[in-house]
């Protein structure tokens, strides 16, 4: 693959998924929809990366955001935001190694390894023949082939975040990547890790690529020693015929693992009769708490809770009919530690008993337990139609005071969830945003500024405009491009070019916000 394809393949596969598949996607995709904004962005990265040198790529920090993981209450993951230059920037040199990553590869029609098999087809970069619900279906195959009698089922602990930079580049050019592009590659990780040496940026196509290199090696070992496995991403299961067995293999990966600097999950290991099926949900009688335990799944010391509102059926909405709020909002409010599955039992049967007045204490109910806002949010969202329209007033005005106290301050995913709440209808407060971009300080990632921009477009007035535009010598790259558009669009056409005049000089500091520059000017 050239420079030119990777390139090309790369802004076509981001404007095809986004920048990664954790945040919304950014009005920076927008430009790539205009013919000479892409191109000038294509020449411009294909130019910097045949420099061979990562100084020459003018890639940004990256800044981090903790994102709730999966299910679980109190895990979180490091999800990196990395801006439209630098991504396309790091997905075009990986694109440049995975062919033959792939090829180094345990072979798809073997069906072991069934995560990101690169394959690129039209501005897909992974083939079909892959996916979790294949490995699903290959676990069920193997545990029910009769070969096997214990299955171990295991993962490894912060598996991006542990990745060692400098076996990265080793195993890259081992397989025979030229040393231009694993050199350039190591550099550009290193700087985005602050040269701890460890870490891949989590989100994005790119790092899914290099994840998949860094464990070519322990597939290896495994198929080597003869142990029955799938795997995907950093999810094994091993397939063994007997207890004993099964002990000694996870003890073999557990000590291939450490050569690597990786680790097993130990609250996640454990081995279950190959007879058994994986835990899933039972049944619970017509209750309120016991049909809570259908949306609430344990396992071992660690409560997992669900992230999306999900309606119950109409017959079990019954059960939270008979449900005390008021009893249930008192006792919240007493205990010491709240359990999120108070709060979502009081949620539903607020909207069983329609007693929606309640809901204006939403704002008490997340900050009893932060751990409650994707689901509260979605909740809100999902039944917009069926709350009143003073409650929904009520719930507005509660979150922005909410916003307002900092409470959530560098809890950075929970104000962007509830920045986006507040961004749309029919809970839309243009005051609510303009102030939080106003009050926002610069210890914490951008993710919150930037949404609350973008979720201005076309809501505000040129009296707001002017006020915008006056952060703009103190924002960094992702708000100074959307104050451009801002003002671009809610700025009669004169005043605008005379405020686009005033900042043109520092502009060409950043390739993209150049290319923004050029799609706003009037």
């Amino acid at each position: 693959m050239t420079v030119e394809e990777a390139v090309d393949l790369a802004i076509r596969n981001i404007c095809l998924e986004g920048l990664t598949d954790i945040f919304r996607c950014p009005c920076e995709l927008q430009y790539f929809k205009n013919a000479e904004a892409a191109t000038k962005v294509f020449q411009r990265i294909v130019a910097n990366l045949k420099k061979h040198n990562f100084k020459d790529l003018g890639c940004e920090y990256l800044s981090h955001v903790l994102v709730p993981k999966s299910s679980l209450q109190y895990d979180y993951r490091r999800a990196a935001l990395l801006s439209p230059g630098c991504t396309i920037s790091y997905l075009a040199l990986t694109l440049l190694a995975a062919e033959k990553i792939e090829q180094k590869r345990i072979p798809v029609a073997q069906h072991v390894v069934f995560s990101y098999r690169f394959a690129p087809h039209g501005d897909q970069l992974f083939s079909d023949e892959g996916g979790y619900n294949k490995w699903r279906e290959e676990i069920v195959r193997r545990r029910t082939s009769g070969r096997c009698r214990v299955v171990v089922k295991c993962d490894l602990a912060a598996f991006y975040d542990r990745v060692n930079l400098h076996r990265l580049q080793s195993t890259l050019e081992s397989i025979g990547i030229e040393r231009w592009i694993s050199t350039t590659l190591n550099d550009l990780l290193l700087y985005w890790s602050r040269k701890d040496s460890y870490g891949l940026p989590i989100g994005g196509n790119a790092s899914r690529i290099l994840a998949e290199a860094v464990l070519i090696d322990i597939d290896d070992y495994l198929c080597s020693e003869g142990i029955e496995f799938v795997r995907y991403v950093d999810d094994f299961r091993l397939f063994a015929p007997n207890l004993v067995t099964a002990q000694k293999w996870l003890g073999m990966l557990t000590a291939r693992l450490f050569g690597q600097g990786l680790l097993l999950n130990a609250s996640k290991t454990h081995f279950y009769a190959a007879t058994a099926v994986e835990r899933e949900e039972v049944p619970a009688p017509d209750s309120a708490e016991r049909i809570l335990e259908d949306f609430i799944a344990k396992s071992g010391k660690y409560r997992t809770i669900p992230r999306l509102y999900k309606k119950p059926s109409t017959e079990k909405f019954e059960a939270f009919k008979i449900v005390d709020i008021p009893t249930e909002i008192s006792n919240l409010e007493e205990a010491p530690i709240a359990e999120f599955s108070s709060i979502q039992k009081i949620l539903i049967a607020i909207l069983a008993k329609q007693e929606f007045t309640n809901l204006s204490k939403i704002d008490f109910f997340l900050m009893r337990c932060v751990y409650s806002v994707d689901y509260v949010i979605d909740m809100l969202q999902k039944n917009s139609q069926d709350i009143p329209e003073d409650v929904r007033r009520d719930i507005t005005s509660n979150l922005e005071r909410l916003l307002n106290s900092a409470f959530f301050r560098n809890l950075d995913w929970y104000e962007y969830k509830i920045i986006c709440l507040l961004g749309t209808d029919p809970y839309f407060s243009k005051r609510a945003l303009i102030n939080y971009v106003r009050d926002a300080t610069r210890e914490t990632s951008p993710l919150s500024t930037l949404t609350a921009l973008e979720l201005l477009f076309d809501r505000v007035t040129r009296t707001d405009a002017l006020t915008i535009r006056e952060w703009y010598d103190r924002c960094g790259e992702w708000e100074k491009r959307r104050i451009m558009k801002i003002v671009a669009s809610s700025m009669p056409t004169e005043e605008a070019k005379a405020w686009f005049r005033s900042i043109r000089a520092n502009v060409g500091l950043n390739f993209i916000t150049d290319v923004a520059y050029s799609l706003n000017t009037p």
